[in-house]
């Protein structure tokens, strides 16, 4: 059976990401080996948003940027983020299946946004977070991108996938859910 990893904020070809997080320096290239290193070509990843940033500040960005995603193993679905400003006829060229704002896979909805409306986000994407909020009523656990930051608490019922927070690899879907689950029990939170 095929498996299903979840990824967010890679920011490939995002120069100053090592300044803004603290990335090491060949964060191209470690996420790149991680990945292949545990995704298999049939297996399903979700990318959660922000798969790059500053493309057009490389000479031939966009054809780097095709060669690092066409070399990723899996089928690959991204979520739109804030840094995902390419068609989705190109996000296609890149490899990628299909580009949403959010998906329900069973009990679990995916996003790019955690399900809170800040002080960043409440100007900008007050709407698009309010839909996040409402779909988060429909499903037990959140799995989402966007705070990259290791000392942003996770929200009850959700997990941030930002690769800061998952060692620049992708982790398996399944994993996060019974994580989620184990938390719920623990707490004794109702669905």
């Amino acid at each position: 059976m095929n498996k299903v990893f979840v990824i967010s904020d890679t920011h490939f070809l995002h120069n100053k990401i090592v300044e803004y997080q603290g990335r090491p320096q060949n964060h191209n290239e470690l996420m790149f080996k991680n990945w292949n290193s545990v995704v298999d070509k049939d297996d399903l990843v979700i990318h959660c948003g922000d798969l790059s940033a500053g493309v057009g500040k490389h000479e031939n960005g966009f054809e780097k940027l095709k060669k690092i995603c066409l070399n990723l193993n899996g089928r690959k679905v991204l979520l739109r983020g804030n840094h995902d400003h390419f068609t989705n006829e190109q996000y296609n060229e890149l490899g990628f299946e299909g580009v949403h704002d959010t998906i329900i896979m069973g009990h679990t909805l995916f996003c790019h946004y955690p399900p809170k409306i800040d002080e960043w986000t409440k100007d900008r994407y007050k709407p698009l977070i309010e839909n996040i909020i409402a779909r988060q009523k429909l499903v037990r656990y959140v799995i989402h991108g966007h705070s990259h930051s290791t000392n942003y608490p996770n929200l009850v019922g959700c997990f941030n996938a930002t690769v800061e927070r998952i060692n620049y690899t992708p982790i398996l879907v399944e994993d996060i859910e019974c994580e989620l689950e184990s938390k719920r029990k623990e707490n004794n939170e109702r669905y």
